[in-house]
């Protein structure tokens, strides 16, 4: 019964620390002040527990809007491959904008605005949606 105890106390204070380091994590994430690329660094290296995971598909305003049945660049644009229910992270959002961005075709075609993107991610430490339309 004893290890039950001290297995529990160990828990609430790795819980504790976790609660205080993601309140650190996403002010750091999210001041402006900082430089845009230090930012989203950290952002990429952080585990999972410091970051939001929504249970919907997200919508990006960086992205454009698909609705309106215009050319600019949407989500679905390279989000095709995934499957109903599939946990997007949202740095393959990113290195998928930047391939869009490197190997588009159609000079029509608005070029992603990937600091946006970035910074919109940032201000949602938005770590992954579930890809449920």
């Amino acid at each position: 019964m004893r290890k039950h105890i001290e297995m529990l106390s160990k828990i609430n204070r790795l819980n504790k620390q976790i609660e205080e380091a993601k309140k650190d994590f996403v002010e750091f994430i999210q001041d402006k002040s900082y430089d845009l690329e230090e930012r989203f660094a950290v952002f990429r290296t952080a585990p999972d527990v410091l970051k939001e995971h929504q249970t919907y598909v997200q919508r990006f305003k960086s992205l454009g809007d698909t609705d309106r049945g215009d050319r600019a660049i949407g989500y679905y644009c390279w989000l095709r491959h995934v499957e109903r229910y599939e946990i997007v992270d949202t740095k393959d959002i990113i290195e998928s904008a930047e391939c869009y961005n490197e190997e588009r075709d159609d000079p029509d075609m608005r070029i992603v605005d990937i600091p946006a993107l970035k910074e919109e991610i940032l201000q949602a430490n938005l770590g992954s949606y579930e890809y449920d339309w």
